[in-house]
């Protein structure tokens, strides 16, 4: 597989309508997103060896094509989960 729309899980989705969700009727849009979470550093203490680590979230379009999606201008940043630790699988489902 070289991209999500490859994906089995992805061509078996359904609608409300029990029918395949990404075969639209003519005339209508059907969109894709998905959420990307990363945590990073946000003080770059590589030397003193301080780790702290902050999680961005973003909303992906991928209806654009791969090479276009993760641009920083075509994903949506919708936050960030301060530090110093990354969030707890908890925390981040109360964030989203």
């Amino acid at each position: 597989m070289n991209d999500i729309w490859s994906s089995r899980t992805i061509q078996k989705l359904k609608g409300p309508d029990k029918k395949p969700f990404l075969q639209r009727p003519t005339g209508e849009a059907r969109f894709l997103f998905g959420l990307a979470v990363d945590g990073y550093n946000p003080f770059h203490n590589k030397t003193a060896k301080q780790v702290v680590t902050s999680t961005g979230f973003w909303i992906i379009l991928y209806n654009l094509p791969p090479h276009l999606r993760y641009l920083l201008e075509n994903m949506c940043y919708i936050g960030s989960a301060p530090g110093p630790t990354g969030p707890t699988i908890g925390r981040l489902n109360s964030f989203i």
